[in-house]
């Protein structure tokens, strides 16, 4: 059986926020929520994953839920952030 190819982990933030969501949850989420941006919520309304855990099929439903709102950017600030190595 062939190893399944490692998905990226990516996370949706805006250009004004100068925290990463990946080293610096506590700090990103706070200015996220400070800016009324609630990106956590938003991803959570759009994506199409299931409650059964977070596996590879929900982080590719979850990447492309980025890649949806920054082809839809509406507030021109939004960016992608892959986790660091």
């Amino acid at each position: 059986m062939a190893e399944e190819r490692k998905v990226k982990e990516l996370m949706l933030s805006t250009s004004d926020n100068p925290w990463n969501p990946f080293t610096h949850p506590k700090e990103w989420y706070a200015f996220d929520f400070a800016m009324g941006y609630n990106t956590l919520g938003y991803l959570a309304t759009v994506a199409e994953t299931d409650e059964e855990g977070f596996d590879r099929e929900n982080q590719l439903a979850w990447n492309q839920a980025i890649e949806d709102a920054l082809r839809y950017n509406l507030t021109g600030n939004r960016i992608k952030v892959e986790k660091p190595s």
